[in-house]
């Protein structure tokens, strides 16, 4: 499109006209092309009574980095109507704004998903040390999901104890295991990738709600990787990696039939001549 001189200049006479909607739908286009988005349709779209036009608006100006449009966006980013304020949030955060953080803070017991989702990828948008230690402020006071929420961007900003909290309050919150270890098990989490296959493995109604579920489940085992795909993350892992290092005496009592820790996972695991095995069972199974 960039090389299509006719093409651009239809786009961007669709962009200079009257529909509101239509001027957009041709910004986006414009926008996906690399080349200039009118500002000026920006503006004006931000302030239009309907709120569709306005939310795209806002997302555009965040994506074409329409910094003139900071302050309104801000405002914008309290709005009721999610159409508008979600879009608004995160326009606000590709623009590096951090005049919203106490607007993003107050709204993480939202009851909306689509603008919670909004308001919690916008905080990780903007980051920073100081946004976490805010947010470290109000844990304590927090519940429900306001307090997961707020583990949660913790575990995200790279906090160094973010992992831990966030484990610590999904231990607290069952109902919202699953949703925490889909995060974790899709960042290589180990322990989390085995509750996710077992939740795989378990028998459940074919409703939406389980098929989706089912679906996002798999879709982060997939991210997490296996030794195949990720070698260097299950190395460092992996206890074998460290063997040379022990220098303690060290006695490991093996079964030769043990089925669930078979014997060559105890030999190959024999690095240093600190380490003594002693083989037991040998006919019977251990387990």
């Amino acid at each position: 499109l960039n090389k299509d001189a006719d093409a651009q200049k239809y786009l961007e006479q669709l962009a200079a006209g009257g529909d509101p909607q239509v001027s957009l739908e041709a910004c986006k286009s414009l926008y996906l092309a690399g080349l200039t988005v009118p500002e000026g349709v920006l503006g004006q779209a931000l302030t239009s009574g309907n709120r569709i036009v306005k939310g795209t608006a806002a997302e555009l100006s965040g994506l074409t980095k329409y910094s003139e449009a900071g302050s309104l966006l801000v405002r914008l980013a309290g709005a009721r109507e999610r159409e508008i304020s979600g879009p608004a949030c995160r326009g606000v955060a590709r623009l590096g704004n951090r005049e919203i953080i106490p607007t993003l803070l107050a709204g993480l017991n939202e009851r909306n998903d689509d603008k919670a989702d909004a308001i919690l990828w916008s905080i990780i948008r903007l980051g920073g040390t100081d946004l976490a230690e805010q947010i470290k402020l109000k844990l304590p006071q927090a519940k429900g999901i306001e307090k997961y929420r707020a583990a949660y961007l913790l575990y995200r900003l790279g906090d160094p104890d973010g992992k831990k909290t966030f484990i610590g309050v999904m231990n607290e919150m069952p109902t919202l295991e699953l949703e925490a270890a889909i995060v974790l098990g899709g960042d290589g989490d180990v322990s989390s990738m085995d509750k996710l296959r077992q939740r795989l493995r378990r028998r459940e109604d074919e409703t939406e709600d389980n098929l989706v579920n089912r679906a996002r489940t798999a879709m982060a085992l997939v991210k997490g990787g296996d030794p195949t795909s990720k070698p260097e993350l299950y190395a460092e892992r992996s206890p074998i990696t460290y063997v040379d290092a022990v220098r303690a005496p060290l006695l490991i009592l093996a079964g030769e039939n043990d089925s669930r820790c078979p014997i060559r996972q105890i030999w190959n695991y024999k690095g240093t001549e600190a380490i003594w095995i002693l083989v037991v069972n040998r006919n019977a199974d251990t387990t």
